[in-house]
């Protein structure tokens, strides 16, 4: 995944999708919209998008409601494709610059606040335009008469440019015709028509829109398939029901994990994790183990998502995901297969030769492909091997559900359980910049 498509979410609006504290719910004594927003936790969305499915464009109106009252600024960064953007609320003045990120231009809406005085501050944003002129490599991204698809990709909305801040959102989707919403939250259909969307705490806002799919309901899970063949599909209803089992019985206890959406969409790449969430590829022909390690990816990934994304704790997010759904593998498939996962992994650092380090005090660029899906799962195997795997487990545990961000929190966590010579030993894995010899 890139790292637009790995901006992480953090553990709140668990048990019902989107928990009181994140979002006003309907109860028999409504409160008012001043007693809403003081019980927010995060910067907050509230808007009404228009979409035309068959210009490829939006119209969106946003309402951002900042509850950091140190901030005497913010940066939000915005699709260069968007005109008319305008700013106002409690702000003294913006400036809109072009910039450039991931070799795509962008704006920058630099926004002066005005100081806080006891209570949140608004600030309304609103512009539109095309979405994107010609369609992103990854196919994610896209406004069409059969799908609508938005991440952070795309920049569709205003995105916070410190990449930390997590957000939630409470929006409508105008759109003509029929169509499924589905995001990372609760999403129904609106009765002026439309659809109704109250996200979960994340980096980005996260939609689709459906018009043709098939609908698999299980205890856990629902999946959307969009293909027009149901290959694959038995295999993958098998696959979530062993990894939402494993994972739910493994980091459940603290945290578990609410019903999963998963898009399975007609692209040979390009997936996604946004906590419940998942977008698949190609699953058609996939060996059994292989799509199961996919999807148990995936799913970890609703614990294992709190490291900053664009620094060199990307590591943490990425590489505990892989092995943890590498553990539910084995113990669903057995040793042979999880070695040969190891194997295979082993033989794609031989190939590359010298690579960046995991992690060192010194190194905080985000580490490359294989760093984070190779070495670094290689490293865990090598860790289980010394821990032993019942100490190991209780380490595991620990990152999942303690909401661990940092390498030197990882540290000191492992030496907890496990002693200072593990920590040690650890920090000189972290720090190798050749491959690992099984």
């Amino acid at each position: 995944m890139t790292l637009q498509m790995t901006l992480r979410a953090a553990v709140c609006c668990v048990a019902a999708m989107i928990a009181a504290s994140c979002s006003p719910q309907n109860t028999s004594d409504p409160i008012s919209a001043e007693e809403a927003a003081a019980t927010l936790d995060h910067n907050h969305f509230t808007g009404a998008v228009e979409i035309d499915p068959q210009a490829g464009t939006l119209a969106a109106d946003w309402t951002i409601t900042v509850i950091e009252p140190q901030l005497e600024s913010i940066t939000y960064l915005l699709n260069h494709n968007y005109d008319g953007v305008e700013v106002n609320g409690d702000v003294t003045g913006f400036e809109l610059v072009e910039a450039e990120i991931f070799d795509q231009q962008i704006w920058n809406i630099v926004i002066q606040l005005k100081p806080a005085s006891g209570s949140h501050r608004k600030i309304n944003i609103s512009y539109g335009g095309q979405l994107l002129p010609e369609p992103m490599e990854n196919l994610i991204n896209t406004i069409s008469p059969d799908k609508v698809e938005l991440t952070v990709d795309s920049l569709w909305h205003p995105f916070d440019d410190r990449f930390t801040e997590q957000v939630t959102a409470d929006f409508r989707i105008v759109v003509p015709g029929e169509w499924t919403g589905v995001t990372n939250g609760s999403s129904e259909p609106d009765v002026d028509g439309g659809w109704r969307f109250s996200t979960a705490p994340g980096l980005d806002i996260p939609v689709t829109l459906l018009s043709q799919f098939r609908k698999t309901e299980a205890p856990g899970y629902v999946i959307y398939d969009t293909r027009e063949a149901p290959d694959g599909m038995p295999e993958l209803v098998e696959s979530t029901a062993a990894c939402t089992g494993y994972l739910n019985g493994r980091f459940g206890d603290v945290d578990p994990l609410p019903e999963a959406k998963i898009v399975v969409h007609d692209r040979a790449q390009s997936g996604y994790s946004r906590k419940t969430l998942i977008a698949l590829s190609q699953i058609s022909g996939r060996d059994q183990s292989k799509l199961m390690q996919f999807i148990c990816h995936e799913l970890a990934h609703y614990w294992s998502m709190r490291g900053a994304a664009n620094t060199v704790e990307n590591w943490l997010n990425e590489t505990f995901a892989d092995y943890v759904a590498l553990m539910a593998v084995r113990e669903e498939m057995g040793e042979e297969v999880f070695e040969g996962f190891l194997d295979s992994y082993r033989a794609q650092l031989d190939k590359a030769g010298d690579l960046p380090p995991i992690w060192t005090p010194e190194y905080q660029e985000r580490g490359p492909y294989l760093v984070q899906y190779r070495k670094g799962p290689l490293a865990l195997a090598a860790l289980e091997e010394r821990l032993g795997r019942d100490v190991f487990a209780q380490f595991v545990h620990g990152y999942m559900t303690e909401e661990i961000a940092t390498t030197p929190a990882l540290l000191e966590a492992l030496e907890d359980v496990a002693g200072a010579d593990a920590r040690a030993q650890f920090e000189i894995d972290l720090a190798q910049t050749g491959p690992r010899e099984k």
